[in-house]
């Protein structure tokens, strides 16, 4: 017999009961069905209403129980998804509190060198993507999912990629990302977040901490330049005609693709590139002292020579490494001043083969670096002692690193991996010294 007609049979027999006569009951009960009426009127019946109801909704309970070879509840209840795998102690921050589409972890607020990674994988459809930042210990502890959020994959136009060095805040325990509610900024400690500005995109955090620029869209083709407080107040409009690549070390000036502004409302234009930038996720790195600046660039619009450029603003450039190829063939991408020495880290990719390459100003010396798998991506660690990058092996992505700058393959560590999650893919990478 099953467990709906158990029930049915249950609620039958106590219509049958047979009450006391007439006389011990006020009133009296005259059929099956009118002494419920009677029961609530007399203690007694009110004990035997209460126990019925309880055996009831007993039997109801268990009749929701799943069955004993493993079968689904009579409920349906779904079964819960995993979250994704994070070391001990990484707590989620409830749902309810966060933008749209945005889920964080609360990490507290470690000390050392980290690297953060991010990684990103389709969503049905492939009209969205889910980001994900990962905080990964550069001492070799498990890392730890900082934070995810949905963004679009592109359309008519192809939104700004995450650039992990330029959204993440100057001491490291804020980062700013556009979702699908906007700018939002998210507080890594606490896992706190709150969206501060609508129609953005590409935020970049001063080295100062005090603003943060941002794309704004006029147009499918038309980008300005604008900035904001991190607790969304000051809104105001540096360019009309280009979107922000990089703040300078002072937080005066800022870069963007047609040339360098002062980094205030209006501001006006102090020089402009000594040759068309390449692609690419910062196609510029800015220090303090001399050279200040180095790009990747190309001769021309549609590639000619590659050039790796060294200079100061508005002065002219010297090239410190050269290549002649379409872009197809060879193109340089990411340089990254050294902490501390006149060297720049830069990647050439290309059908010609993909090297992260050490362009050494003093001596004019090149040097190829000896990596794992096809790398695309590097960016030195605080301490200038090794190299972080992003590969592809063997079908999977990694993010491994390297302290042997002399062409050897030894001393070689994986960080990383995508290698269990289907159609990932790491797509940048940032180091820095929490304190």
């Amino acid at each position: 017999m099953s467990r709906e007609r158990e029930l049915e049979d249950l609620f039958a027999q106590l219509e049958r009961i047979e009450l006391p006569p007439a006389g011990q009951w006020e009133p009296a009960v005259r059929s099956p069905r009118s002494w419920w009426g009677a029961l609530l009127r007399n203690a007694g019946g009110v004990a035997l209403l209460a126990v019925l109801t309880v055996g009831i909704l007993a039997f109801g309970l268990y009749l929701r129980q799943p069955t004993r070879d493993g079968g689904a509840a009579a409920s349906g209840s779904p079964t819960a998804t995993p979250s994704p795998s994070v070391s001990s102690g990484a707590t989620s921050t409830p749902a309810s509190s966060l933008p749209t589409g945005v889920e964080t972890r609360v990490l507290g607020r470690p000390v050392g060198e980290f690297a953060y990674a991010v990684l990103e994988v389709p969503l049905p459809g492939n009209t969205q993507l889910r980001s994900e930042l990962w905080q990964v210990p550069l001492e070799g502890t498990p890392a730890q999912l900082a934070l995810a959020w949905v963004r679009s994959a592109g359309g008519l136009r192809i939104p700004a990629a995450t650039v992990v060095g330029r959204q993440l805040s100057p001491d490291g325990r804020s980062f700013v990302l556009t979702g699908t509610a906007g700018l939002v900024l998210v507080d890594l400690p606490t896992g706190q977040a709150r969206a501060i500005n609508d129609n953005a995109d590409g935020p970049i955090w001063s080295p100062d901490g005090s603003r943060i620029a941002f794309t704004r869209w006029l147009s499918e083709s038309t980008p300005t330049s604008w900035m904001v407080r991190p607790d969304g107040s000051d809104l105001q409009q540096i360019t009309a005609d280009s979107g922000p690549l990089l703040w300078s070390p002072d937080s005066q000036l800022l870069a963007t693709a047609s040339g360098v502004y002062t980094a205030r409302p209006g501001g006006s234009r102090v020089s402009t590139w000594p040759d068309p930038l390449n692609n690419g996720a910062n196609p510029i790195s800015w220090r303090q002292s001399a050279p200040q600046l180095g790009s990747a660039a190309s001769s021309s619009p549609n590639g000619g020579e590659q050039r790796l450029e060294v200079f100061d603003v508005g002065s002219a450039p010297r090239v410190v490494a050269r290549e002649t190829g379409s872009r197809e063939q060879t193109t340089f991408t990411e340089p990254r001043w050294h902490p501390t020495a006149s060297q720049l880290l830069y990647t050439r990719l290309g059908s010609a083969g993909n090297e992260v390459r050490i362009a050494d100003l003093a001596s004019g010396a090149q040097q190829r670096l000896t990596l794992a798998g096809t790398p695309r991506r590097a960016e030195w660690n605080p301490a200038g002692t090794r190299v972080l990058y992003i590969t592809t092996v063997a079908g999977h992505d990694e993010l491994r690193f390297t302290s042997r700058f002399d062409g050897s393959a030894t001393n070689e560590g994986l960080l990383l991996s995508t290698e269990s999650r289907v159609n990932a893919r790491i797509t940048d990478l940032a180091a820095i010294s929490l304190r």
